[in-house]
């Protein structure tokens, strides 16, 4: 009988294990070299899991549904199309101008697959993401523009009538110009979207303007005028997809929607194309501004800001040197101090048009002088210059003068691009120390990461690049190729486009390694150890003299699997405890307290002129004027609760944990209580050493479920503490927001209408039962769903038990396989065994941190 020690490695496993190359233009960084190692041994499992999937496929009963074989042929098989689940969601927030999409172009390497931001009215508000290419894309390029659905639309029209109306109700002189001149153009927003939507109704322009006409008929004209929407041809569910060969014609067809009456209500577009730094799980996501936006799109923009792990804030380098501009930027989009992101999320702030260093006197002035950088080095680089310019301009005969005029072109140019570099290079050093400096004077918790990079740098280097190449190729004549291979290196350096993109597929490192690890580790060796099993259990003569033990070991899972419900049960018993006696009975007590205070906040309003009320009423009570600068009402309101509450988020997540992990060590008992019921059964001897591969497996599904619930723990702490348009205080007191107020006596029944937001009344919950219910309701959903998860883990790792009893039974296969196809399995299985361990082992080595010395 064979066995099933590994054998020798033959030629047909060995020789086509690929390793991937490195990309073309990848710099060969630590972070560089970990993310290859990580693909690489993806890439070596993937080919085992092939290989073994097209041995097995040579048997008899492969194409049996019902035979074990056939299920162990869709594991293989599922195996080789494997691709890591890992994302790692990076945000681009910047004002128009900067060079957001350009950067998004230069990360992806693509010309124009970014420039859907520069056609049509959409370009401003549609959320645009970039994500890597799935097994199931067989085009080049996919898109999916997904629309809002029915409850965001009637938001986003309700929000469109608002702002229409509260600038065409004003009273002459109630606000001051520049608030005027911001509701103007919220106002134009408004009916632009309108319009574009219900441009072929009856004119309702001068309906929508009347004082005479109630804002909730116009609402109920609106939405009506919603539910008759006919979508294009090829929507399904109010979505699309669309495949192409190129990115142009992605961008042709994405603009043909985007172009339409549809474009107000797309929500999201999704580009799912071949870029090497997406490779790694990273998600692209350029982020519409919130300047002079329809405050429903802002909010669904918010959604998605703080669902990103990194956000990017892309600024002009000329105004991020000032810091101003930056902290402008920052104030606007994710709060002062980066108090509007989750304490999770990752910020860089990304310098662009490096290239456009402006005035050489300035920059020798302000920036620190060394050996490489010093007015002499540049004194030196200019007189070069000037003499490469004197010599071309030479007498000589015509041949000569050409090809000299060549040389010394040239040589100007790279002596003139090595000045330029020397420049950038001094220039961005220098914003970089003055940004990091500047936020660790502030006491920024979080590290900050600062890149300066220039994308017109980038694309000419590639240029110049590809020149070089194609003349190396075609073995022309060409003066200096060797200095120009040089400066376009150089000049690539200089772009800072490598040095970010190594950034951006570095940050998911960690998980990819542990997602990695969990393939090899895990699901791999569960294929082969069930693949030993059938082979083993399908011999002659052992399939015929089987016995009983699987259905001895079934009794045990069973039990096994009624430990697991009793100590998930107990579990979710304990966390409903806690959050009743640390969240929901101190919201309950403390709403006394807490809206005395907010209640003393509306009355210090009354020392406000009414303009000024005005202004923070029609920017949802957070605004900046010059009577009242930088103030937030709803900050205000809810100061005291989040003051007295804020200790709370930490307490309830760790004592959160300690019940995970207790739940963690009943689940690893029970399945060590099963190894030990087993005792020295000889039958069952290689389920018994599938047991490690269990505990990975349960402890990798149960961590992947508690870490998820940390994460979704923050998002909804950060909607309870803070003010952002769908906080849960925001959610009530936007409705009253978006009342329209003009006309005498205006200030008293703003007053009026905050006093009652706050308190409440008979029909409508105060602001903090308000805020109560919701963070509630949200606390249930995610208790009831992370039971789910840990439900389905068990679920799962029962099934597995009881997948791999039904292999120990064997099947009986035909006369023929037992001649010769189960000798070359077991082969191939002991070649399997031997690449595994192997690839393990080049991954193990290649993910270890350097030793600093």
């Amino acid at each position: 009988m064979r066995t099933n020690e590994p054998s020798a490695a033959s030629n047909s496993l060995r020789v086509s294990l690929p390793v991937r190359p490195a990309e073309p233009g990848s710099s060969p960084t630590v972070d560089g070299s970990r993310v290859e190692c990580i693909r690489n041994a993806v890439s070596t499992g993937k080919t085992i899991s092939g290989l073994l999937a097209n041995t097995l496929r040579q048997s008899t009963l492969a194409n049996d549904e019902e035979s074990n074989i056939h299920q162990l042929v869709a594991r293989a098989e599922e195996l080789h199309n494997y691709q890591s689940p890992v994302e790692f969601t990076i945000g681009l927030v910047g004002d128009s101008g900067v060079g957001k999409s350009s950067l998004i172009n230069s990360l992806l390497d693509e010309e124009k697959i970014a420039k859907t931001a520069g056609a049509g009215s959409a370009c401003t508000t549609v959320v645009t993401e970039y994500r890597k290419k799935r097994e199931t894309d067989a085009a080049a390029y996919t898109a999916e523009i997904e629309c809002m659905n029915d409850g965001e639309i009637e938001d986003l029209l309700r929000q469109c009538v608002v702002d229409y109306r509260r600038y065409h109700l004003l009273e002459p002189g109630s606000v001051d110009g520049p608030v005027e001149e911001q509701l103007r153009r919220k106002a134009q927003v408004a009916w632009n979207i309108l319009e574009t939507a219900f441009g072929d109704r009856p004119p309702f322009q001068i309906r929508f303007q009347s004082r005479d006409v109630d804002i909730d008929d116009i609402h109920r004209v609106v939405l009506g005028w919603k539910n008759e929407i006919v979508w294009p041809a090829n929507f399904n569910t109010q979505r699309i997809v669309i495949t192409t060969a190129n990115g142009d014609d992605c961008v042709l067809q994405i603009n043909r929607y985007s172009g339409g009456r549809i474009w107000p209500f797309i929500k999201v577009v999704r580009i799912y194309l071949g870029a090497p730094v997406l490779r790694n799980g990273v998600v692209l996501v350029d982020l519409p501004g919130f300047r002079d936006v329809n405050s429903a799109r802002v909010r669904i923009t918010e959604t998605r800001l703080h669902q990103c792990d990194e956000i990017f804030i892309v600024a002009d380098i000329g105004r991020a040197a000032t810091n101003v501009g930056v902290e402008d930027l920052i104030v606007r989009q994710v709060g002062r101090n980066f108090d509007g992101l989750r304490r999770s999320q990752g910020v860089a702030i990304i310098c662009t048009k490096s290239e456009d260093f402006g005035q050489e006197a300035e920059i020798l002035r302000d920036v620190s002088h060394t050996d490489e950088f010093n007015p002499r080095t540049v004194q030196n680089l200019k007189n070069q210059i000037e003499e490469s310019e004197e010599d071309g301009r030479l007498e000589m005969n015509l041949r000569a003068k050409y090809f000299l005029s060549v040389e010394y072109k040239l040589e100007h140019g790279l002596t003139e691009s090595r000045r330029n570099h020397l420049f950038i290079s001094a220039r961005n050093r220098h914003v970089k120390l003055r940004l990091e400096r500047h936020y660790e004077a502030h006491a920024i918790t979080r590290r900050i990461e600062v890149f300066c990079v220039s994308n017109t740098l980038y694309r000419e280097a590639c240029d110049l690049r590809a020149r070089v190449e194609q003349a190396m190729q075609t073995r022309r004549r060409s003066l200096n190729i060797i200095d120009r291979s040089l400066a376009a290196e150089q000049q690539l350096a200089s772009s800072g486009i490598c040095e970010l993109r190594d950034f951006c597929e570095g940050i998911p490192r960690s998980s990819q390694i542990a997602e990695t690890r969990h393939f090899l580790d895990t699901k791999l060796v569960a294929l082969l150890e069930q693949t030993e099993m059938w082979l083993t259990a399908s011999v002659a003569g052992v399939a015929a003299n089987r016995q009983d033990a699987p259905g001895f070991v079934g009794e045990l899972q069973a039990e096994l699997q009624a430990n697991f419900n009793e100590s998930l049960d107990t579990t979710n018993g304990e966390l409903s405890d806690v959050k009743l006696e640390m969240l929901q009975r101190p919201l309950t007590r403390g709403r006394s307290r807490w809206e005395r205070e907010a209640l003393s906040a509306v009355r210090r309003l009354e020392r406000w002129d009414v303009r000024s009320l005005m202004a923070y009423w029609n920017n949802d009570g957070a605004h900046d004027t010059r009577a009242q600068p930088d103030t937030d009402w709803n900050a205000d309101i809810i100061r005291a609760m989040v003051g007295d509450f804020q200790p709370s988020e930490d307490l309830f997540n760790s004592r959160s944990q300690v019940l995970f992990d207790s739940l963690n060590n009943s689940f690893r008992e029970g399945l060590s209580g099963l190894l030990a019921s087993l005792g020295d059964l000889r039958e069952v001897e290689a389920f018994r050493q599938t047991f490690p591969r269990r505990r990975r497996n349960l402890y990798y599904d149960v961590n992947n479920v508690t870490t998820s619930f940390s994460e979704e723990l923050q998002i909804i702490f950060h909607d309870l503490f803070k003010t952002h348009g769908t906080s849960y205080v925001m959610r009530h007191m936007l409705p009253m927001y978006s009342e329209v107020q003009s006309g005498s006596g205006t200030k008293n029944r703003i007053l009026t209408r905050l006093d009652l937001q706050v308190r409440g009344d008979r029909n409508n919950a105060g602001v903090f039962k308000a805020i109560r219910d919701l963070f509630i309701s949200e606390i249930n959903s995610l208790l009831e769903e992370t039971n789910e998860q840990l439900q389905r883990a068990i679920e799962k790792c029962g099934e597995d038990i009881m997948s791999d009893l039904e292999l120990l039974r064997g099947e009986d296969t035909p006369g023929v396989e037992q001649d010769g196809v189960l000798e070359t399995m077991f082969t191939v299985l002991g070649e399997a065994r031997t690449n595994r361990d192997e690839a393990v082992r080049v991954f193990e080595a290649g993910i270890v941190e350097p030793v600093v010395v």
